[in-house]
């Protein structure tokens, strides 16, 4: 597969020689920088610039330091200027603009849990193309994903006697939530498709044909899958169609 002209502007910082060779016989996109570890005299890094060090920052506060900063980032262009979708797992674990490389207007970010190829999801890469331009999609989900750890069936139960937030349980080393209370819930959840994980890998390859097999999307389009690793920040590629 030819790289793009995002894939192409990036190129001399790839990923190294092991990651063109997967089970898949794809070599992957190389876009995505790796930084070389510091010299051991290297000076600690300053704090991050999105994540205030005072105790008690608020949201406003915080962008309050951001804004005053903003400068040229106001005269963006509407348009992704690298041409590229992401979908990507709501997870907190995940700083797209960090682990990705990305700055404000670089690319388009949609985020829901699981990251999975929902009607919605499919809606907003259809717009980002169609009106906004984008020609590459990036599908990335990730390890320990909450999405793996219940099913249709356990969240509807979970719903259907108490909407507050349910604990996280670990049995046997097997992780699963319980209310925390029966208060009363609702049964609609036993009808919705939750779109859970069983396995990452495949699930990225049902995502992938999902949006390539929508008459609404370009089969011109680039797209690939990959499974960040929460505990390394390393992402792997699975597969690009």
């Amino acid at each position: 597969m030819a790289h793009s002209s995002f894939h192409a502007s990036v190129l001399e910082v790839s990923l190294g020689p092991k990651d063109k060779i997967h089970g898949d016989g794809i070599s992957a996109p190389r876009w995505i920088q790796t930084q070389p570890d510091p010299p051991a005299s290297a000076p600690a890094r300053p704090p991050h610039p999105l994540r205030p060090t005072a105790p008690h920052s608020t949201p406003p506060q915080a962008n309050a330091a951001y804004a005053a900063g903003f400068g040229v980032k106001g005269s963006l262009a509407l348009p992704p200027a690298k041409k590229a979708a992401f979908l990507v797992c709501m997870d907190a674990r995940i700083n797209p603009a960090a682990a990705f490389g990305l700055a404000e207007g670089d690319v388009h970010v949609i985020r829901k849990a699981g990251g999975g190829a929902s009607d919605d999801a499919i809606r907003s890469l259809v717009i980002s193309h169609k009106l906004l331009g984008t020609n590459e999609f990036f599908l990335v989900h990730h390890t320990d994903c909450g999405m793996e750890y219940f099913t249709d069936g356990v969240i509807g139960e979970l719903l259907a006697t108490s909407v507050a937030s349910a604990n996280i349980v670990v049995k046997d080393g097997v992780v699963g939530f319980e209310n925390a209370s029966n208060d009363g819930g609702a049964p609609d959840g036993r009808f919705i498709n939750w779109l859970t994980i069983k396995n990452q890998a495949a699930s990225i390859k049902d995502d992938a044909e999902r949006i390539r097999g929508s008459p609404l999307v370009n089969k011109t389009i680039p797209i690939h899958g990959y499974v960040y690793d929460v505990k390394t920040g390393v992402l792997n590629h699975v597969l690009s169609i």
